[in-house]
């Protein structure tokens, strides 16, 4: 089977029910090979913090570190496979064998026990899990972006569609994980006629997830010769066009030979630099963590265990890496320097929007007066998706037919507007007798209403922009680093999760509201400043 890539010469986009059906056909293999694993993904979540709680007796703020460094983790691994698919296995072989780890990791969880040494099952399922997903998320994502021609104006929507299926599995997985959870062992008491300790459905609902595993994997390598001859024709162009592999198809006809040299050469130097950084920054805070130093190193801090410690040296990072690309001045070096620019923002957002994971379900369950179960909630924002996804389809198709469709990076900005008036609500909450008790369920629907729109401005446009203005040589390996900036506003979830029950939920909530709104303003000053020095892209 030929690769399938749409040829992409349209300018504009189809209308109505052809918006969904003008498109690949991996496109949804790939939408239901993710909804799959989201769904799994997701039910592990929409639990994992509870299940430490409630199950195992940790504390609150434990709790929420064990959770809020698996999201980073998770995360923080898609760069390193994205690597190792650019250079070693291709995008299709690196999904099949992170899908293999993923699904033991749901598995092995499915084991764990309240008296277990040390947890082994618990840590050693995350460490599968943060593995796997290393493999697994940064090549679909690339897959998707690789079906489409550089100027097909299809992009952004298959990216939409793509995501619609992220959200479905999104919304089953706590309606499902929910029902497990509750009813699992009254079932099997009705069945065997045996008594059934209520902790059963637990482990029956982390089972389901690695179930959900197994459905994806099916999926994907009964079609995986389909994305097999997409990596084989990938490295065929790379071998004709150097040039291209180095700097992206869009950039290499806007500079001469020695500018696309010199611009490779520094977005090379670049990468390393971020990555070998990164990692000892990593290195650096696990250290301070784990490592039992001496208190007296620690007085003079030398071992930062702070996230906010690493949310600095991470920014000065970032910061280095923009300059090192801005020196090459060729278009290529350019996009490099824009897209690190925007992935800054996106941590940002992420940081104020996984607050559904940790302090929106805490807030769901001591200060919502509700009959539903705290987790529950995490399946109002997919369902929102479900429903907003068309609507907002359908708008940047009427914009875009008629050239007023705004920027990408205008669209993110407006995302992070949009997600501190989510959190406005929640503040409001807070003051409306959230803060001392408990308030009705309106104010959490109307949170991930705002956050639904916030994510459909900033997620699925911001993948769409990164495989557009990715190095080529370097696709999967730089939606790693948009993985990689999900990771660091994933661990900053902390900074708010960490003094939940220590403050009133409202003057935590407002902390997100300063965040989002200087995020969305930096942003549009960092790109006003790249225009002016004309490293901004057309298309940004």
């Amino acid at each position: 089977m030929g690769p399938e890539r749409s040829n992409g010469g349209s300018t504009t986009r189809p209308s109505g029910a052809r918006a969904y059906l003008d498109h690949p056909k991996g496109l949804y293999v790939l939408f239901f090979t993710e909804m799959w694993e989201r769904f799994s993904f997701y039910l592990m979540i929409a639990l994992l913090a509870l299940y430490m709680t409630e199950h195992l007796g940790f504390a609150d703020a434990r709790a929420s570190d064990i959770q809020t460094w698996y999201l980073s983790l998770v995360y923080f691994t898609p760069f390193l496979g994205g690597l190792i698919a650019d250079r070693l296995t291709g995008h299709a072989r690196a999904i099949l064998a992170g899908g293999v780890l993923m699904m033991a990791g749901h598995l092995l969880l499915a084991f764990d026990r309240r008296d277990s040494v040390q947890h082994l099952c618990l840590f050693g399922a995350l460490g599968l899990l943060i593995a796997g997903n290393g493999l697994f998320k940064p090549n679909i994502s690339t897959l998707v972006g690789e079906l489409y021609a550089p100027k097909d104006h299809r992009r952004d929507q298959g990216f939409t569609i793509f995501y619609m299926g992220i959200n479905l599995g999104a919304f089953l997985a706590p309606l499902a994980g929910n029902f497990l959870r509750v009813h699992s062992a009254g079932i099997l008491r009705g069945l065997t006629g045996r008594p059934v300790s209520d902790d059963v459905g637990w482990h029956v609902a982390f089972g389901s997830a690695g179930l959900g595993m197994v459905f994806s994997l099916l999926i994907f390598a009964t079609h995986r010769r389909r994305f097999q001859a997409l990596d084989a024709a990938r490295a065929s162009d790379e071998d004709e066009d150097g040039g291209e592999a180095a700097g992206g198809p869009a950039a290499e006809a806007e500079d001469d030979a020695a500018a696309a040299a010199r611009g490779a050469r520094r977005i090379g130097l670049g990468q390393s630099f971020f990555i070998v950084a990164i990692l000892v920054a990593l290195a650096w805070l696990l250290g301070g963590k784990l490592v039992p130093w001496p208190d007296a190193l620690r007085a003079v801090g030398l071992w930062p265990t702070t996230v906010i410690h690493f949310g600095a040296i991470w920014l000065a990072i970032e910061l280095v890496t923009v300059l090192i690309f801005l020196s090459g001045r060729s278009r290529a070096s350019a996009n490099a320097a824009e897209l690190k620019s925007v992935f800054v923002v996106v941590a940002l957002f992420w940081m104020a929007f996984h607050q559904n994971s940790v302090t929106l379900t805490f807030f769901a369950r001591d200060h919502t007066a509700s009959s539903w179960d705290a987790e529950t909630f995490q399946s109002v924002n997919p369902l929102f998706i479900l429903l907003f996804s068309p609507l907002l389809v359908a708008l940047w198709g009427w914009l875009d037919r008629r050239g007023l469709e705004p920027r990408p990076t205008t669209k993110m900005a407006l995302g992070m507007v949009v997600t501190a008036l989510a959190y406005v609500v929640m503040v409001a909450a807070g003051w409306a007798g959230g803060d001392a008790g408990k308030v009705g369920p309106g104010w959490l629907v109307g949170t991930y209403a705002f956050l639904t729109v916030a994510e459909l401005l900033v997620s699925p446009i911001g993948l769409s922009f990164t495989s557009r203005l990715a190095p080529a040589r370097y696709r999967a390996l730089w939606m790693g680093f948009w993985f990689l900036a999900t990771s660091i506003g994933n661990k900053l979830v902390h900074v708010t999760g960490q003094f939940w029950g220590k403050y009133p939920p409202s003057r935590l909530f407002a902390v997100l509201v300063v965040s989002s709104l200087a995020a969305a303003g930096a942003l549009l000053v960092i790109l006003a400043l790249l225009r002016r020095a004309g490293g901004a892209s057309r298309d940004a």
